[in-house]
């Protein structure tokens, strides 16, 4: 993307006289990437200088690793299904530069072999720049998909917003994905974020902590309280942790430690549930965290097994009270066999059998064949002048036609007439089914 202002046109230019890598800088990214040790059947093969030798299979997966007799490095056991398998890891340096200020990232890569061959590869995947009065503006390689790795290495850093080809939904999750795995040591710092304690802490996005720092107290707070559980969950998850602001801040008030944030999360969510008051410190502070959760935890299945079975019981009960009301309703059908309402040229004939429902239903084509098993309701075929036009639903509950639909659901031109016709005559229906 080109350069829109002349602030992104001055960034491209400070951009351009960024140094590359040192090997210094370098070998402290590859020393944190994992060795690793490989099986080729009993055979053991160590990545790093591609040494053979016989070991115990058994033990080494047992203790996730061993040492190399050669070069005497720790390797973490790795299972290749395939041939080889690759490692990614970001790693970030933050500097000050011309009133910037600057995280470059980078992407450290490995690929290990069966043979014991690995490739290693680094490269410059995005940059975050700070100017003093808050602004952050983000340079970054085009992707070219959704996984971890999918850079367009050949695409250039350029202005790619927040949210570049849909994969950053916000600022936190591109921090964790930028800064996941370290920060090179010595990092410099704007004055503005030295006055707000801004350091590195293992787990917390350096970019989220800076964006943080920028949009409100709270991040400082925890930052200086040196509340890290409760500083993660909020520059990782603003929005949850902004949902739970109030009960930071009680937690705050009362000295209370949160080293879970996440657990302390779901415990708030089962108080709720369970009706307690959750801005209680007596209810929101507990003294043990990870009991109190799980006892919170029991009694909402509890709670929710309960009302579930409750439901159940209704719907029980529900289901009880309409047979016995649609038995009633068939006995009713039954006393209208052989019932004809005539008057003024209209006939309606009851319909009391699942027979008479299912013709009626393919005669005018819609869906009275359905209302055979519901409760409290007549069903009249009615016929004028001797022509099948309408099918009419007489509650008996309210004494009253609810409808009358002709062919395909679509009222005739005796609509009217009918509807009145049966009211009227309403009476005879109910003293044939007394």
């Amino acid at each position: 993307m080109r350069a829109r202002n002349k602030k992104e046109k001055h960034i491209y230019h400070l951009r351009d006289q960024q140094k590359s890598l040192t090997d210094k800088q370098k070998a402290w990214g590859y020393k944190r990437l994992n060795n690793y040790v490989v099986f080729r059947y009993s055979r053991h093969v160590c990545t790093e200088c591609g040494y053979k030798w016989q070991g115990d299979t058994e033990v080494t997966r047992k203790n996730n690793g061993c040492s190399c007799p050669k070069c005497n490095k720790e390797l973490k056991y790795v299972a290749l299904d395939n041939s080889s398998e690759e490692f990614v890891k970001l790693f970030s340096i933050v500097k000050v530069f011309k009133g910037f200020q600057v995280i470059r990232n980078f992407e450290f890569y490995k690929r290990v072999f069966r043979s014991g061959e690995n490739r290693t590869s680094v490269a410059e995947v995005s940059q975050t720049w700070i100017d003093t009065d808050g602004k952050i503006t983000y340079l970054r390689l085009n992707r070219a998909g959704n996984w971890n790795s999918c850079w367009s290495y050949h695409s250039g850093l350029e202005v790619r917003g927040n949210n570049a080809n849909g994969y950053y939904p916000n600022s936190a999750e591109l921090g964790m994905r930028d800064n996941q795995d370290g920060v090179y040591p010595g990092m410099k710092i704007l004055p503005m974020f030295k006055l707000r304690g801004a350091k590195y802490i293992s787990g917390i996005s350096i970019v989220s902590l800076f964006e943080g720092l920028l949009k409100d107290t709270l991040t400082e707070t925890l930052l200086k309280v040196k509340q890290y559980g409760l500083l993660q969950f909020r520059v990782h998850s603003p929005h949850r942790s902004e949902e739970l602001k109030r009960h930071i801040m009680i937690a705050l008030r009362h000295s209370y430690v949160v080293h879970d944030p996440m657990l302390w999360d779901d415990y708030i969510s089962f108080m709720k549930e369970l009706g307690k008051d959750v801005f209680n410190p007596k209810y929101l502070l507990p003294e043990n965290l990870k009991e109190a959760h799980n006892e919170a935890h029991r009694l909402v299945e509890i709670q929710r097994d309960r009302i579930h079975a409750e439901q159940l019981e209704e719907k029980l009960k529900d289901s009880k009270e309409k047979a016995r009301q649609l038995a009633i309703t068939r006995r009713k059908r039954k006393k209208l066999k052989g019932f004809l309402l005539k008057a003024r040229g209209v006939v309606a004939r009851p319909l009391i059998t699942k027979t008479d429902f299912k013709k009626e239903g393919k005669a005018m084509n819609h869906c009275v064949a359905d209302y055979e098993i519901k409760p409290n309701v007549l069903v009249f075929s009615v016929s004028v002048n001797g022509t099948h036009l309408e099918t009419t639903e007489f509650c008996l509950a309210k004494e009253k036609v609810l409808q009358s639909r002709g062919y395909d659901n679509d009222p005739s031109n005796y609509h009217n007439m009918i509807v009145k016709t049966i009211e009227k005559n309403k009476q005879k229906i109910l003293k044939q089914i007394s």
